[in-house]
């Protein structure tokens, strides 16, 4: 199976150019080229950030196709609150954000994953990695 995702790797060690503790800064080692998405399957918890990008919504049933607007810093917040998952829950979290550097602005592909037809979830990666974490947390012990 081909996926989407990134893998996280052991932290660098010297924190972000914003202050940020060096431990909540991860470091990523790219797969599949150049992804849409970032996912990563560390915990039985999801953290995602569905609207971090400028999406499609809306254009089934007479609704009218329309851009829903990225909510500025959510993909920032969900890694935080990710990174800082194993000191409060005492295990890894699980995260879902868009790739801002790869996804292209105003592809029609980048579908507002709230507002998937049946058709259109087998294109869609953040679909894809919803089944991901769910096929590799269904049965695990916690």
């Amino acid at each position: 199976e081909r996926g989407w995702g990134l893998v996280r790797l052991p932290s660098s060690g010297k924190g972000s150019e914003r202050g940020n503790p060096k431990e909540s800064v991860p470091r990523m080692l790219g797969l599949a080229g150049d992804p849409d998405i970032v996912f990563s399957l560390g915990g039985p918890v999801l953290f995602t950030s569905p609207h971090s990008l400028n999406i499609w919504r809306g254009g089934k049933d007479g609704e009218r196709r329309r851009i829903h607007k990225r909510e500025r810093y959510s993909s920032e917040l969900t890694l935080k609150m990710a990174a800082f998952a194993q000191e409060y829950l005492g295990q890894p979290a699980s995260y879902i954000i868009w790739n801002r550097q790869n996804a292209k602005k105003g592809d029609p592909k980048n579908l507002d994953p709230n507002y998937l037809t049946q058709a259109q979830s087998p294109f869609s990666p953040w679909h894809h990695a919803l089944h991901c974490f769910r096929d590799r947390w269904r049965n695990a012990e916690g």
